[in-house]
């Protein structure tokens, strides 16, 4: 996974490094992640998702039936069909 940074530099950071906060509020892009928030990265697609802790629940909920909607999208997309129109069918969006 590619990490950006606002700096280099040529020293080792070895006993030199020292944390500058644990278990606070991280922005990153102007998005907020709290201690305890769960992190998923997807290293093929460079992307990232967080789910706030008290929403995890609801999105393990409505997990299964969105990895069925998106795979109805797929299958549709595969067979020529629009990626807009499978949305709206299986998504409604």
């Amino acid at each position: 996974m590619p990490i950006w940074s606002r700096g280099t530099s040529v020293i080792g950071a070895a006993a030199e490094a020292k944390a500058w906060g644990t278990n606070v509020e991280v922005l990153v892009g102007g998005c907020s992640i709290m201690p305890g928030d769960i992190g998923v990265i997807d290293e093929e697609e460079l992307g990232v998702v967080v789910i706030p802790k008290e929403d995890l629940e609801e999105v393990l909920r409505i997990l299964p039936a969105l990895v069925e909607a998106d795979e109805k999208v797929m299958a549709d997309v595969l067979a020529g069909g629009e990626v807009g129109a499978a949305f709206k069918k299986y998504r409604g969006k």
